[in-house]
């Protein structure tokens, strides 16, 4: 989600760039095998990937208000669970696997771009009050079980995997211009004063509930393992 004003004249009362996103992902994958004769094998894989990009962003040209709000906030949810049960009248092997992959940027920005050296818009932002806010929610609940049953072996292995990626970020950009000034400037509603109030704020949170689960039983021999990253 972008939402972007670009190269424009904004005359406004108050004005208002925001960029909102929410993506939720829900899976749940199960596997049972039980076998009469040597060998009784399960398993299951469950992958989730979230990414992409929420930006606000105000980039050349002048804009006149008594008030302007930037603001992105990007909300992503994650639950899954991935099950298996073996039973082999020898073997008995069961194996789990969750990956859970939840990325993107939220941005609220104001001026150049800083990896293009090709930008060099001007940026004129003539407000009162001015506010720049950038929000990012990720929450991932991700369950992984597994069990191996066997008269001889029983083994159980379980992965739990989650990943967070990306950058929250609430930023005012200018390059140099030839004469050594930067090519955005923020002042008061007059255009010469200064504002009265810019406020620059970014907040992330990143919660991750994972539950890793194996048990393997064998008259022999009975191995669990398991596994959260």
């Amino acid at each position: 989600a972008k939402a972007t004003v670009d190269n424009n004249t904004v005359i406004a009362d108050s004005a208002s760039i925001d960029a909102n996103s929410s993506k939720v992902a829900q899976a749940v994958s199960a596997g049972v095998s039980a076998g009469a004769g040597t060998l009784g094998g399960a398993a299951s894989i469950v992958i989730t990937e979230q990414l992409g990009s929420t930006q606000s962003w105000l980039r050349g040209g002048t804009l006149t208000a008594n008030s302007l709000n930037v603001a992105t906030d990007r909300r992503q949810e994650a639950n899954v669970a991935a099950g298996a049960v073996g039973i082999g009248g020898s073997v008995g092997v069961g194996f789990g696997l969750a990956v859970n992959i939840i990325g993107g940027d939220s941005k609220a920005l104001i001026g150049n771009d800083l990896i293009d050296g090709g930008d060099t818009r001007n940026t004129a932002v003539n407000v009162t009050g001015l506010t720049l806010d950038a929000q990012r929610l990720e929450n991932v609940n991700s369950h992984a079980f597994g069990a191996g049953i066997s008269a001889g072996g029983g083994i159980a292995a379980m992965i739990d995997v989650t990943e967070f990626r990306g950058e929250t970020r609430a930023a005012i950009h200018g390059k140099l211009d030839g004469a050594g000034d930067s090519r955005t400037s923020i002042r008061g509603k007059d255009g010469l004063g200064a504002a009265a109030s810019v406020t620059v704020s970014a907040q992330e949170i990143l919660d991750a509930r994972q539950f890793a689960l194996g048990i393997g039983v064998g008259a022999k021999v009975g191995i669990g393992a398991v596994a959260n990253v």
